[in-house]
């Protein structure tokens, strides 16, 4: 293999980590879990494919469409239509958004399993003085948890001391590699994959990566360079809150609904650069509290989110508040999706979005209505039926199939919750009440 690496003109270096790598077996990917809420729910003509189940089409929406940023990433995308908060109902039912009624919220459940440490981040979280129950979504398994505020803090333990440690890599890095390899041609890489198969094992290290850097190569396919984490990355929205903030010392700066914009962006820059760096890999951000009454004048709509943003009837309103979700949505994208799309530094077969789970979900349905279920409600003149805004992004390395919108009438979130675990790995056997089984059809 060597040989034949050298023949086609990679150094000598390069040559010897592809031959090491037709030898090693193929290591288990690695896992991360990111859950994003975002309150009062999404104004269903603007946000359903208005398709049955089957295959995503999110072009197909109409309206407004504010998963329209979500476009580009479809083919690692569900949309779970019909899952019902049982017991649960109105801006109350934050509490159980993540829980179930059952104690821990989902990340923590599944760092515990896993034996690391969750992180909880949000973006003006509660009120000044007020950790109340519209506030109340994190918890630990013992108490409700606040999540960081300040990302500025925040970054110092998980951003500030990447590789400040690390000893150098003796030869070229996986990253390296694999921008060697992608110059080949698709031709050369077929080459190198008949090779192999008369030299190793299918089920080696080198296999998985030829396999994928022949899947960049075909037509559609994406070949990105790392943005690695050999130094602490660029983080413009960190450093525009620092500057803000007296570096993060401001505390009122960080429970001022007025910097809700610049807060919101720079934890979700935070969060992707730390699960991209390895600084953390389970979290969780809080975007608002329930209730929250959060100006959205930054985007030209001089109305707060809550009310009467949220609680809209009339359509020319409706489609403000799905203004206003669309660009939470798009920031969402910009600020982490991006990031996140790109090689995965300890797995570079496969991007980091592969090996992230991604779970988006909202408190309610239908910000007027509040209903916590599938449900026919009336909007506009017009009988439509509203449902949770429940979405999966990303692979789970391997462990999600993808791609589709799934239908369900009104199945508890207990089985969506335990189907979380199993695909990251850490499988419990119920989660709170109503628990029935994982749903299947989710699963690869």
């Amino acid at each position: 293999m060597f040989l034949k690496a050298i023949g086609l003109g990679l150094a000598a270096p390069i040559a010897f980590k592809l031959a090491t790598h037709a030898t090693a077996a193929r290591s288990e990917r690695p896992r991360r879990l990111f859950v994003l809420f975002i309150p009062h729910g999404m104004p269903v003509e603007h946000f359903d494919p208005a398709a049955p189940a089957g295959a995503l089409d999110l072009a197909a929406a109409p309206g407004l469409n504010i998963l329209d940023p979500l476009i580009p990433y479809q083919a690692q995308m569900n949309l779970l239509r019909g899952i019902e908060y049982k017991g649960h109902s109105n801006h109350s039912a934050i509490r159980a958004a993540l829980t179930n009624g059952a104690g821990a919220s989902l990340e923590h459940v599944v760092a515990t399993k896993l034996g690391i440490s969750a992180v909880d981040l949000g973006a003006v979280p509660w009120r000044p003085n007020d950790f109340g129950p519209d506030s109340q979504l994190l918890h630990d398994g013992t108490d409700w948890v606040r999540p960081e505020p300040n990302p500025v803090k925040a970054s110092e333990s998980l951003l500030a001391n990447i590789n400040s440690d690390s000893e150098p890599e003796q030869g070229p890095s996986d990253a390296d590699f694999r921008r060697a390899a992608l110059e080949l041609t698709i031709g050369e890489v077929e080459a190198l994959r008949s090779e192999l198969n008369s030299l190793t094992d299918e089920e080696s290290k080198l296999s998985t990566h030829l396999e994928s850097l022949q899947a960049l190569k075909e037509p559609g396919g994406s070949a990105g360079d790392a943005m690695g984490c050999d130094s602490q990355p660029s983080t413009p929205a960190i450093d525009a809150v620092g500057n803000e903030s007296a570096a993060g010392t401001n505390g009122a700066y960080f429970i001022d609904k007025s910097n809700f914009s610049q807060i919101y962006a720079a934890q979700l820059e935070l969060a992707a650069y730390s699960l991209l760096c390895g600084s953390a890999r389970v979290m969780a951000l809080q975007t608002m509290f329930a209730n929250a009454q959060v100006s959205f004048s930054f985007m030209g709509l001089a109305k707060d989110h809550h009310d009467p943003l949220s609680h809209s009837i009339d359509l020319p309103a409706r489609e403000e508040f799905a203004q206003a979700q669309k660009w939470l949505i798009q920031t969402f994208v910009d600020r982490f999706l991006k990031v996140l799309d790109q090689p995965d530094p300890e797995d570079p077969e496969h991007t980091m979005l592969d090996n992230t789970l991604i779970y988006i979900t909202s408190e309610i349905a239908d910000g007027n209505a509040h209903n916590c279920n599938k449900a026919r409600v009336w909007i506009g003149g017009e009988e439509r039926t509203t449902y949770l805004p429940i979405m999966t992004l990303g692979g789970g390395s391997g462990s999600l199939r993808t791609g589709r919108l799934l239908e369900f009438e009104n199945r508890p979130h207990a089985d969506l919750l335990m189907t979380v675990c199993h695909a990251m790995g850490a499988t419990v056997p119920s989660f709170g009440p109503n628990s029935g089984s994982v749903i299947e059809e989710l699963l690869a």
